[in-house]
């Protein structure tokens, strides 16, 4: 994080995306596709423009300001800069030179993400993250976005939730592209996740102006438990809740980002290994944490009575970050 004679940061964040929409990303597709007569998401809600941060950022970062905060995180919408492979486009270039200078007037820190599970059309037909190939492409996706908006800011996180992409996308399917039970290609993808931050880490650091940047990833921790301790509870859902906590991927990401060694094992044959050789480089990490899951023998999620149950629905906990460190 930054040196120690800066001030402590206290901030808001947001996805461009999720708070904007755009066209010709995973989402936007995802969000338009039916599944027979039924859409994607309940009622066919889709992101349209959101709450438009877009068009009215001026708006929104100065009630930001208002509220005493010092830093301001959001994502550089990968469709926004390279809508097509091989252009760039200068309108999106240019908005988001204004939205950092808006920023800075504010006195307001920016950090950045560059993919907050967000991604152009174009890259998701080529495989996305589930082919190695494709790691160098989002490597120059930041080389590009560092040379544009280096200047300007200093805290870059290469991925918002690798293991919430993998997950929802390859397991759950509330995500794109919206497949379940494929365990395998959940760890392909969050390994060739990890393994273009480690490489768009070394081509960032590369540029000039690197070396003064401080670049991270940001990982979600969840904590699955029974909802009773009973001996039932410990013989049926304790097995179900420790592979619910394997892959979450709190153990696997952290292995990596402390040994350089990749092993996903979730399931039998879904194997997937890859080591670096060194330990990826890493300035700091951001932890989100929204809540633990407590599961009754229905698999529904319940809160014990004292704590709030959250709209995703997880409860409201906060004691479990703590865990984390254990």
């Amino acid at each position: 994080m930054p040196a120690d004679n800066s001030p402590f940061l206290v901030g808001t964040a947001i996805s461009v995306y999720q708070n904007s929409g755009g066209a010709n990303t995973n989402w936007s597709e995802f969000e338009s596709k039916r599944t027979g007569n039924k859409p994607t998401i309940k009622g066919g809600v889709t992101c349209g423009k959101g709450a438009d941060f877009w068009d009215l950022y001026e708006e929104d970062i100065a009630r930001a300001a208002s509220l005493k905060l010092n830093s301001f995180r959001l994502s550089i919408e990968w469709n926004r800069i390279q809508p097509e492979q091989g252009k760039t486009d200068e309108a999106g270039i240019a908005r988001y030179h204004q939205i950092l200078d808006c920023l800075h007037r504010h006195n307001l820190q920016p950090m950045v993400t560059l993919h907050h599970f967000v991604h152009p059309t174009w890259f998701e037909k080529l495989g996305g993250f589930t082919k190695e190939a494709n790691i160098p492409l989002f490597v120059a996706f930041a080389q590009t976005a560092f040379r544009q908006f280096g200047s300007k800011v200093k805290l870059w996180a290469t991925f918002n939730e690798p293991g919430v992409m993998g997950f929802c996308g390859w397991i759950y399917g509330s995500f794109p592209p919206a497949k379940t039970t494929q365990f395998t290609a959940a760890g392909q993808h969050l390994c060739n996740m990890l393994r273009a931050h480690t490489a768009a880490y070394k081509a960032i650091k590369a540029l000039p102006g690197g070396q003064d940047a401080q670049v991270g990833l940001v990982h979600n921790y969840m904590n699955y438990e029974p909802y009773t301790n009973t001996w039932a509870a410990k013989w049926y859902l304790q097995p179900v809740c420790n592979t619910m906590q394997y892959i979450w991927a709190t153990a696997v990401i952290l292995q990596y980002l402390q040994t350089g060694k990749f092993l996903w094992q979730a399931t039998v044959g879904s194997k997937v290994e890859f080591d670096e050789g060194s330990k990826p480089g890493l300035d700091w990490i951001g932890m989100n944490y929204y809540g633990r899951v407590r599961l009754d023998w229905k698999f529904a999620t319940l809160c014990k009575p004292g704590e709030t149950m959250g709209d995703m629905p997880f409860a409201l906990y906060g004691p479990d970050m703590y865990q984390l460190g254990s």
